[in-house]
């Protein structure tokens, strides 16, 4: 009978325990779907729809949010045209030079690194420069003599420098991309929708996005830029920053949850803008190869070269010194040296007309280094000899 008793105890005891441990493993088995449950109920709740990106940019509030930087691209463009004055022989005050960078508002002067700046004011400055050549005939010939003067339609130093084209072509990196580039690291409101218009503002381009620097609200600035340079087959340079900046304001309408989509855009425009200046570099330096290898290129083939020499001198040094951008001022201070530029240094941008069977060779250089930066294709290189806005029309 104790037998029985034992044994029925032993059964019991033993049904218990494998109970228990089922209860165990049932438990231990809902608590983990418990936190499967939990963990995807967290990611569903985390994920964030695609940001949707309209066909259009929303211009209805470009005009007031951008006014500063419409403004400040009308000064500079007042700017230019008093540098261009002396092209026709007629001279140029100093004075005028200085008022029209450092006065009006927002000012020229006040968007410009300090860099760039100095190099313009000042005695023997470009403004000066510009001023004590005016007036004045000029023939390329030989080490530097005299302060320059007119030659086949353009005003020139005495290194065959033209100060219009150098300061004009700077000042679309050293202000206009400077001030784009502060809208984005040092801006204290970078989370107001209205940052958008600005950056479109100072650009040059207008919500419609003609692609065209001729049409009616024409494309102003590194945007005309990238207009001639762009074949306008939906991918080129032009195309790209056009589709980046609805992307950006789509970015800032969703709100805050697309921050990262918006700094994305933010940076790409910013890339892609100094990689049309260099774009325009490159087809300045086509140009001047195709002007000196001529045979015997005329006094007006020889002036144009010096032009397009000193646009693409300009491009390069307005990004000496600026922070946050693809090509480094080690870089910049090869391709300036290739271009008998040296910014603190002596300067001979004459000799592309003197001595072209040897300078031709640098600038080839220029385009090859440029290609290697800002990674341009066999092809890009080849359709940057043209200006797709003249080529088409348009």
């Amino acid at each position: 009978m104790k037998e029985n008793s034992f044994a029925l105890c032993a059964f019991y005891l033993c049904t218990s325990m494998q109970n228990a441990m089922r209860i165990r493993k049932i438990i231990r088995t809902c608590a983990f779907l418990a936190l499967l449950f939990t963990i995807a109920s967290c990611e569903k709740k985390e994920t964030i729809p695609e940001l949707t990106i309209p066909d259009s940019y929303d211009g209805s509030s470009f005009a007031s949010y951008a006014a500063q930087e419409i403004a400040l691209i009308s000064n500079l463009n007042n700017l230019i045209a008093v540098l261009n004055s002396g092209n026709s022989g007629e001279p140029v005050n100093v004075r005028d030079l200085a008022l029209g960078f450092s006065t009006n508002s927002p000012s020229v002067k006040s968007a410009t690194n300090t860099y760039f700046a100095s190099l313009l004011e000042g005695t023997n400055g470009y403004f000066d420069r510009l001023s004590k050549a005016s007036g004045k005939g000029y023939v390329p010939t030989g080490p530097p003599q005299g302060s320059g003067g007119v030659y086949g339609g353009f005003l020139f130093d005495s290194t065959g420098i033209e100060p219009a084209a150098l300061i004009g072509r700077g000042l679309l990196g050293a202000a206009l991309y400077r001030h784009a580039l502060n809208l984005y690291i040092q801006n204290p409101n970078i989370n107001n929708p209205a940052t958008a218009d600005q950056l479109l503002g100072v650009y040059g381009a207008n919500p419609s996005f003609p692609n065209s620097p001729t049409a009616a609200r024409a494309d102003q600035a590194v945007a005309a830029l990238a207009a001639r340079y762009d074949k306008n087959d939906g991918n080129g340079l032009y195309s790209k920053l056009k589709q980046n900046f609805i992307k950006l304001q789509a970015a800032y309408k969703a709100g805050g949850s697309y921050n990262q989509q918006r700094d994305q855009a933010f940076s790409d425009i910013l890339t892609l803008w100094e990689k049309a200046q260099a774009a325009a570099a490159i087809h300045a330096c086509h140009e001047v190869v195709s002007l000196m290898s001529a045979p015997s290129p005329s006094p007006l083939e020889k002036a144009n070269a010096l032009h397009r020499y000193s646009e693409c001198i300009g491009f390069l040094l307005g990004y000496k010194t600026i922070s946050n951008k693809t090509i480094t001022d080690t870089r910049l201070d090869e391709l300036l040296a290739l271009l008998n530029f040296q910014p603190q240094g002596p300067k001979a941008a004459y000799k592309i007309v003197t001595d072209p069977a040897r300078e031709l060779a640098n600038v080839r250089e220029v385009i090859a280094r440029l290609k290697e930066t800002y990674r341009f294709s066999d092809q890009e290189i080849e359709d940057l000899k043209k200006d797709w806005v003249t080529e088409q029309g348009r």
